[in-house]
């Protein structure tokens, strides 16, 4: 076993400007269909998901594995919920967030693919 963690930080010069601005539009939408999108969430549900979500994220975190600290933390909301009671989640909603979460990295880097194949020529 190692007697230390050691971590690499990188940043992409692409990314690190947008950031900020999609926080900015995204960020409202996102903390409304947390908090009421997928049932009336009580302290006892938040408190549980936090937990969750926090051994997930430093789990994968020490074992190297990349995660989406969103996507756990919607998945540790639905699980709390689901466990007090399945028919209280508004599994349309979650069904909603799954779709995306499938869509995001085929298009995303569908759409990475095309803008190099545009910009190759100016490289």
């Amino acid at each position: 076993m190692k007697d230390e963690f050691d971590f690499e930080v990188s940043v992409d010069e692409t990314d690190s400007p947008t950031t900020p601005l999609e926080h900015f539009f995204i960020a409202s939408e996102l903390i409304r269909t947390m908090d009421a999108g997928f049932y009336k969430i009580r302290p006892m549900h938040a408190f549980s998901s936090q937990i969750a979500g926090t051994a997930v994220i430093l789990g994968a975190s020490l074992l190297g594995g990349p995660v989406s600290t969103t996507q756990v933390i919607g998945s540790t909301i639905i699980g709390a919920g689901a466990a007090e009671r399945s028919k209280k989640v508004r599994w349309g909603v979650a069904g909603q967030i799954l779709l995306a979460w499938v869509l995001t990295i085929p298009l995303t880097g569908l759409l990475g693919g095309m803008t190099f194949w545009i910009l190759r020529p100016l490289l």
